[in-house]
């Protein structure tokens, strides 16, 4: 009896003590959530973890006199010449240009939806007009539109019914608009829109080739284009205005190339994310640095790109420095400013 006593104690005390252990292990867990939750808060509140946000900037090539435009982001930005305005596609494919100090915010495309990756407008070299791909109604249709950069004149210059016309650039005196209509099959033609007659010429025409982002060379009468698939077969070729007299310039160009405002130098992206100059006609090809979304400057003397932030290097391959974080730099014509897509702290 005695025995038995003293084993119904241990027992009742056994279970006494789980008991208690739950009690507390319920209580710890609580205080564990409790100030996860807690410091989840304090996170989410504490000004020493500011958060970010994309905007336009604008910087001195020297690095100096940083300025934000916006307190949003936006695509495809760039300088209007002979103004202090800049041009840009916000997130709702609307074109808007906007003084550099960020006042009067102009809607250029109420009616027209226009797209970042096709629809990267080009800005006559007078600064007077725009000419970019877009849509009115339907997103698979796109053609070519113009617009003065004061808003006014807004038309459709090609007639699109099956396919799109996208990546227009404008002649150095602004008479002419080169551009690519593809088909509904992916098969792409060249096309020159004339505006002395309002007229809409077929250059380059094949079933077999693709033609990629043509662009006016600025001081010779010759269009540059990329053809081929993707990969090393594709390259960059020049010919007349009338298609004519077709010249290889340089494999290893992806669609990403710029041609400098004297006309001296190239610079280009490969399809592994590296950068390159070289001379108008393909000779001294430099690999500069990895990179995207290369540009060159008006004298064609410096080049500026994505990396980690906004990157810049002589067209020779010398002095590489940082800029700013940011992204998808454009040099003004004067080549002593950027615009940029940079972050803001918004806490």
């Amino acid at each position: 009896m005695h025995f038995y006593l003293k084993s119904r104690s241990l027992i009742s005390y056994i279970v006494y003590c789980i008991k208690k252990i739950r009690i507390i292990t319920n209580m710890l867990l609580f205080a564990i959530v409790f100030s996860f939750f807690i410091s989840c808060e304090e996170k989410i509140n504490n000004p020493f973890e500011p958060e970010y946000a994309p905007c336009i900037h604008i910087i001195n090539i020297d690095g100096s006199n940083l300025n934000q435009v916006t307190d949003f982001g936006a695509e495809n930005v760039q300088f209007i010449p002979e103004s202090q305005e800049i041009l840009y596609l916000s997130c709702d494919y609307k074109l808007y240009k906007i003084n550099y100090d960020g006042s009067n915010n102009i809607l250029l495309s109420d009616i027209i939806q226009v797209y970042w990756r096709y629809g990267i407008p080009s800005v006559s070299v007078d600064g007077q007009k725009i000419a970019f791909s877009g849509s009115t109604n339907n997103r698979s249709i796109r053609n070519i539109f113009l617009v003065n950069t004061d808003g006014s004149d807004l038309k459709q210059i090609t007639n699109i019914t099956e396919g799109q016309a996208k990546a227009p650039n404008f002649n150095n005196d602004g008479s002419k608009i080169v551009y690519v209509i593809t088909n509904e099959n992916g098969m792409n033609k060249l096309s020159i829109y004339d505006l002395n007659n309002n007229s809409n010429n077929l250059i380059l025409s094949s079933s077999e080739i693709v033609y990629y982002v043509p662009k006016f060379h600025p001081t010779i009468d010759k269009i540059y284009y990329i053809r081929g698939p993707y990969g090393p077969q594709r390259g960059l070729y020049m010919c007349d205005y009338n298609g004519e007299n077709e010249v290889f310039v340089s494999s290893n160009v992806d669609i990403l190339y710029n041609i400098a405002g004297n006309g001296e130098k190239i610079v280009y992206e490969d399809n592994q994310g590296n950068v390159y100059s070289m001379n108008f006609d393909g000779s001294e090809n430099i690999h500069l640095h990895q990179g995207i979304d290369p540009v060159i400057s008006y004298n064609g003397e410096l080049i500026a790109f994505h990396y980690n932030w906004v990157e810049l290097i002589n067209s020779d391959g010398t002095d590489f420095r940082h800029l700013y974080p940011g992204e998808k730099p454009q040099f003004s014509n004067s080549g002593n400013k950027i615009v940029f897509i940079g972050n803001y702290q918004i806490n």
